[in-house]
């Protein structure tokens, strides 16, 4: 896309080259080529979105309330930092759920090779 007279994002069919300059200048400071298959591993769902998606049995997605959303984000936050707390351990309980058991549901941050 372009900033101004400068064009910042290049899309090919097999990378995109992002191009950050200095503050009101055409002088670049850094640029990022990423291959066109690595932005898509990157893409993840969270907990709530792959729970949403797969949660119903006919294969048809179901949608939770927002609350419910922002429980489970918080409680992703726990579980990636190993942190959870006696409340989200208690609310799991509740639910007949472990902490183990929805850690499995969680997917991998993918963290792409530098060259």
């Amino acid at each position: 896309g372009w900033d101004g007279d400068r064009l910042t994002t290049v899309q090919t069919d097999t990378t995109r080259i992002q191009t950050v300059y200095q503050p009101g200048s055409f002088t670049p400071l850094i640029r990022v080529e990423t291959e066109n298959g690595e932005r898509e591993k990157a893409q993840r769902r969270s907990l709530a979105e792959k729970l949403q998606q797969e949660g119903s049995e006919d294969g048809h997605g179901v949608v939770f309330p927002a609350e419910l959303v922002r429980l489970l984000d918080r409680l992703e936050e726990e579980i990636r930092a190993d942190r959870v707390s006696d409340e989200s351990r208690a609310w799991l309980a509740q639910c007949g759920l472990t902490v183990e058991r929805l850690a499995a549901q969680i997917e991998p941050v993918y963290l792409p090779e530098r060259k």
